[in-house]
């Protein structure tokens, strides 16, 4: 055999060897998904509070996502960052986490679309209308789009905002922003669901406690996790022991005695207090 057909068998084997691994690394990776987290902050990995709530789940959580279809590439990567978290999402919960993108507008005629919109603006989630560049003749057209899921547990559901409106930002910042915070959004829509009946908690308002745009956010958001009522201490007789938290939230006014004892009342009975 000549020097030039044993260097050709060489490289033609290698070849070979090349492809086949390649084969099997593509195999191994349509079975086995995990993203590898080379960042210092482990900001691609799932934090362990997520992976006990998902280990901890004994029944199915049906997760739908609105993003199917054609989108621009900001929100086609936006999709792609839902499916890779809910895809860990689903290795970490023992497979009951199961979840599927589709299209809420797709079959559907323009004449039921109303319906359509309407019965999911019931359910929290509303659409985003988007300027789709097209070629320079057409110009733009509009397209809309519900960068929205809903998840449901044990005959419970919730909406999943994915992206939400900060006017300081450009649009790409939001699209990285919305993709930075899914796992707390599904996480924290998951945990709503699961959690027994919620706590009760009192905001005490009446001595000029700030209200802005702070306070909103932080109620919007105790009232996924607890029933919130806002509770003018200087209108009531005393503070519910029902109640099992009460946030005083940076108070402008002095307390007076009178008050005063109705919030070391409350204390006396074992409840809890916080100071914000």
């Amino acid at each position: 055999m000549s020097a030039t057909k044993t260097i050709y068998r060489k490289y033609l084997i290698r070849f070979g060897v090349i492809v086949l691994l390649l084969f099997l690394f593509n195999m191994i990776s349509t079975r086995l998904h995990k993203r590898i987290d080379l960042t210092s902050e482990n900001r691609f990995s799932l934090s362990d509070p997520t992976k006990k709530l998902l280990k901890s789940l004994k029944e199915p959580v049906i997760i739908e996502v609105y993003l199917k279809g054609k989108f621009p590439s900001g929100f086609q990567r936006l999709a792609e960052s839902v499916n890779d978290v809910l895809t860990e999402f689903q290795e970490e919960g023992n497979r009951q986490i199961r979840f599927q993108f589709i299209n809420p507008l797709e079959g559907i005629e323009d004449k039921d679309k109303k319906a359509v919109f309407e019965s999911l603006a019931s359910k929290g989630i509303n659409p985003v209308n988007l300027k789709v560049q097209q070629d320079e003749e057409d110009g733009y057209s509009e397209k809309i789009i519900f960068p929205s899921a809903k998840v449901s547990y044990n005959h419970k559901e919730v909406a999943v905002n994915l992206l939400e409106s900060h006017i300081s930002m450009s649009p790409s910042e939001k699209l990285n922003y919305a993709s930075s915070m899914l796992e707390y959004k599904f996480a924290s829509a998951i945990k709503s669901l699961i959690l027994p009946d919620k706590k009760h908690i009192a905001w005490l308002v009446g001595h000029g406690e700030v209200i802005g745009m702070n306070t909103f956010d932080i109620l919007n958001t105790l009232t996924k996790y607890y029933k919130v009522d806002t509770l003018d201490i200087t209108q009531n007789i005393e503070i519910g022991n029902f109640y099992d938290a009460v946030v005083i939230a940076k108070p402008t006014q002095p307390f007076d005695d009178k008050n005063k004892f109705k919030i070391d009342q409350y204390i006396m009975h074992g409840e809890k207090y916080f100071g914000v």
